[in-house]
């Protein structure tokens, strides 16, 4: 990772010389580089892979790097250098800097520095990490600047953060649609293939129903492996391993059977045991964390009944000649889960096996805190866990008996959950899956058959997406600058031929030829973060893979539109001659349940019409692309929700102008309908509508959905009223309505009509009239 004050670039070759040095002298063992200009000196911070840097590294890249600064064609007067580990551990930092030419004393100093072995000419003080410190921790001395106000940095990006941004949610529901293949109501599959990336694995990421980040299921026995993981990170700590012998006033065992029980067997009782010795504020504010790559998962309940995972009684761990007493420690407990509960996402569940499964291909900051030996135990142990629930229908698709790693979960008639990671020859993915469980003894058949078709789908068309990596290779300097609303994305990398670039899922495309620079030009409507990828190929290699967070201002949209024919209608139902209907929500977008609307619209293939509030498009502007992109159609509900005859005119035409003008600008149009908040108008509100270019659309299905959140009455209520060219209205922003919505589609489909959005039911053409007989 490169990070430099842009678009200042005058200085850059004396960057690609420090650049060269910087690799001559540590190697393969150099993970991450980042530059940072304040002339006249140049801040440089690397990271490293390995434990730590040699004597002889670090008098070989102070000496090359001394010889730079003395130079008179070099550009700097002093380089700060801090060398680091991927946790944060600074390992050495030095200030290498050019000698004062008109002070006596300056050559007897540097001739003194020369005789230390460290180069000559410069002045320098070091320090090195201290070993008594705990990782991640550093002195104060050598705690970084912080940067000057403007100064440009890179920050890592969070990894399930970035896979969110990169993640496909179309390949999968459109696969499993050409197969006649529609996933039961609340089914969440995530699957990855994993392939060989730059000096690591690299991703392709797919999710359907749900998706890899709902919580709308029931975790069950599946989170075990992480306060397994937790516990092995915790006796580490304390100098022990998984072979100590864990002593309780009521038990006496090795950990590593403990934890084979909790994952291999399911066992509650050693679930509760590994809690225990973590301590419960310990798994949850030191393990799992967002620092840690877990900010949504939170363990709050135990499952073995005799337990209470509350407290943690006084342990003593025994191994060999080591003997170590931790007192009682009492757990606060706490945090966001309703009913002291479990919560977590496939991705999070997905990632312990992981980071476990592929312990040694993996990065250190991504590698848990556990010896090798621990690693391989516990993979054999997710290994040998209870039969797959994937296996047969894994078998099936991949022509192969595969190897699962995994840990499975369900709640007898109710909840069915797998997730690990698969792997047949030299084919391997990762594979979650949620659903609910229609009976008792069905064994958790359906993660089966979706497990087949997932698959399935994945090997015989999968779509070329960019793979996703952590950052590797060259040192890539990517910038996204703005002008006058055009977008230009500036990559620098020395040593490519072919530099490929993404923004999250969107290509805009490759450039060829010997760099070192490449630049894009591009139009972006929406604002908001996004994930710039950079791919650099040095003929059929890949050299660079770099990631960074971009903030894009949105651009300013012209979307006026001439007044349509129609405007100011008031329409309560569309033409009865097609066995058509449209579904409305109002209110929206909400975070959560216009989420979940959405996610089960695509998987149903349904468009609807969303009438949105101005002041819910202000804090959830993504959804209004997420909606034009998926089809639906984006309609006017005032900015505030106000009783619209109760105000004067030209606060009526302030409520709708506002929310015309965000649609615009957040997705780039105008709406051409609008429905006034309660049903509530009169004719200045049809007047003022129609000055926009509004026609008003009420409905003749009400749901009241709003009224009683009850799941089966909004159903039964649109089994009862709905007909050819109705307007059913729901809420998109309570959950019982999202919970209706697969049976209220399921009931208008097993009545034979069609589902479309409001402009497409008021604009479908007049059947042809009969011919008048002849006379």
């Amino acid at each position: 990772m490169v990070a430099q004050r842009w678009p200042e670039l005058a200085r850059q070759g004396d960057i690609n010389r420090v650049q060269r040095v910087v690799r001559s002298a540590l190697g393969a063992g150099l993970t991450q580089v980042s530059y940072l200009q304040k002339p006249p000196v140049l801040q440089v911070e690397l990271t490293l892979s390995t434990a730590d840097i040699t004597p002889q590294q670090r008098r070989r890249l102070a000496g090359r790097l001394g010889r730079l600064v003395r130079c008179g064609s070099f550009g700097f007067r002093q380089i700060d250098l801090r060398v680091a580990q991927a946790t944060a551990q600074v390992l050495w930092q030095t200030e290498i800097v050019s000698p004062p030419r008109r002070l006596p004393w300056a050559l007897p100093l540097g001739l003194l520095v020369a005789a230390t072995g460290m180069g000559g000419g410069w002045w320098w003080h070091s320090s090195s990490s201290q070993a008594s410190l705990p990782q991640g921790e550093m002195p104060p001395s050598l705690v970084p600047a912080v940067p000057e106000p403007g100064a440009v940095t890179v920050p890592p990006v969070p990894w399930a953060w970035s896979v969110q941004r990169v993640i496909d949610r179309r390949f999968l529901a459109q696969a499993l649609g050409r197969q006649g293949v529609r996933l039961p109501a609340g089914t969440a599959v995530y699957v990855a293939q994993i392939q060989p990336g730059l000096a690591g694995p690299a991703y392709r990421f797919y999710e359907a129903g749900l998706g890899a980040f709902s919580q709308q299921f029931w975790p069950a026995s599946t989170v075990k492996i992480l306060p397994a993981v937790a516990a092995l990170e915790w006796v580490h700590a304390q100098g022990f391993t998984s072979q100590a012998t864990v002593e309780l006033p009521w038990m006496r065992d090795r950990l590593e059977r403990i934890i084979d029980r909790s994952i291999r067997e399911s066992s509650n009782l050693d679930y509760d045991l590994t809690v225990q010795l973590v301590g419960l504020d310990g798994l949850n504010q030191g393990f799992l964390t967002p620092e840690r790559g877990f900010p949504t998962t939170q363990l709050h309940r135990g499952y073995s009944g005799s337990l209470n995972i509350y407290t943690s009684p006084g342990v003593t761990l025994r191994e060999g000649n080591r003997r170590k007493y931790i007192p009682p420690r009492s757990q606060r407990g706490g945090g966001s889960c309703a009913g002291q509960g479990n919560c977590a996402n496939l991705f999070e569940m997905t990632e312990a096996v992981r980071r476990v499964v592929l312990h040694g291909e993996l990065d250190a900051q991504e590698q848990f805190r556990i010896p090798a030996e621990d690693v391989a135990r516990l993979t054999e142990s997710l290994c040998r866990a209870e039969p797959s629930f994937f296996a047969p229908g894994a078998r099936l698709a991949l022509g192969r008996v595969p190897r699962i790693c995994h840990k499975p979960g369900w709640v007898l008639s109710r909840d069915c959950v797998d997730s690990g990671v698969v792997i047949a020859g030299g084919e391997r993915y990762l594979l979650a899956v949620a659903m609910p469980a229609y009976r008792a003894g069905d064994n958790c058949q359906g993660l089966s058959k979706v497990a087949q078709q997932v698959l399935t789908a994945l090997r015989q068309a999968p779509p070329a997406p960019m793979p996703h990596q952590l950052n590797r290779g060259l040192p890539v300097q990517a910038q996204l600058l703005s002008r006058n609303g055009v977008h230009e994305v500036v990559v620098q990398v020395t040593g490519a031929d072919r530099v490929v670039v993404w923004l999250d899922q969107d290509a805009l495309g490759e450039q060829t030829g010997v760099g070192p620079e490449y630049r894009w030009v591009t139009r972006i409507r929406t604002g908001g973060e996004r994930l710039l990828r950079v791919q650099a190929w040095q003929g059929n290699q890949v050299v660079a893979y770099h990631s960074q967070k971009v903030t894009i201002k949105g651009l300013e949209v012209a979307c006026e539109v001439p007044l349509t024919p129609n405007a100011g209608r008031v329409i309560y139902r569309g033409p009865t001659h097609t066995p058509q209907v449209a579904l409305s929500f109002d209110d929206g977008p909400d975070a959560k349940q216009t989420r979940r609307i959405l996610d089960i619209l695509q998987r149903e293939a349904v468009p609807a019409t969303f009438f949105v509030q101005g002041r819910m498009v202000r804090q959830s502007p993504h959804l209004l692309w997420r909606m034009r992109t998926e089809g639906h159609e984006i309609a006017n509900h005032t900015t505030n929700h106000p009783t619209l005859t109760a105000l004067s005119g030209s606060r009526v035409r302030q409520e709708i102008r506002t929310t015309q003008d965000l649609v615009c600008q957040k997705a780039g149009f105008r709406p051409q309908y609008f429905r006034p908040p309660y049903g509530s108008f009169d004719r200045t509100t049809v007047r003022l509508a129609a000055e926009l270019g509004l026609s008003l659309v009420i409905w003749d299905v009400d749901t009241r959905d709003w009224q009683h959140r009850n799941p089966q009455r909004i159903i039964q209520t649109v089994q009862n009223q709905a007909r050819a060219g109705s307007i059913v209205l729901m809420h998109d922003i309570y959950g019982s309505t999202a919970e209706a919505l697969p049976g209220v589609i399921a009931a208008l489909r097993a009545k034979g009509l069609e589902l479309v959005t409001v402009a497409q039911l008021l604009t479908t053409p007049e059947p042809p009239k009969p011919p008048k007989p002849n006379p």
